[in-house]
């Protein structure tokens, strides 16, 4: 219940994206996500790191834009793991750079990171 609680705000305000039709996708919410300051809020942007490679760390308060990487970026990233992996690399680095990539999306909550999230959480 006390974990419920916790996530409410940022659970209605996901649902209120989902169900949200002809708003503009690149402007954030109003309430939920980014007010809330659970997750990242960039002001309509993404995040602006460019390093392919980061170690997953939990989170323990708002990143900043320069620690997230953008979605194209993320595709990269995604692209060297997989070649990573077929060339043998550790379960461990594979985890850690796989939950780096999701951790980047999630804090960011766009449209534009559908297609990432999915090959991320899916393939």
């Amino acid at each position: 219940a006390e974990r419920q609680q916790r996530f409410a705000a940022d659970l209605a305000a996901m649902k209120q994206l989902g169900s949200s039709s002809g708003s503009s996708l690149s402007q954030p919410p109003d309430e939920g996500i980014g007010a809330v300051g659970g997750w990242l809020a960039l002001g309509g942007g993404f995040g602006s790191s460019s390093a392919l490679e980061k170690d997953y760390l939990r989170l323990t308060a708002v990143p900043k834009a320069e620690d997230v990487r953008p979605p194209q970026v993320l595709v990269q990233s995604l692209a060297l793991v997989k070649r990573r992996w077929r060339h043998g690399c550790s379960y461990a680095y594979a985890c850690s750079q796989l939950k780096s990539v999701r951790q980047d999306l999630t804090v960011q909550v766009r449209a534009a990171c559908c297609r990432v999230a999915a090959a991320v959480w899916c393939e």
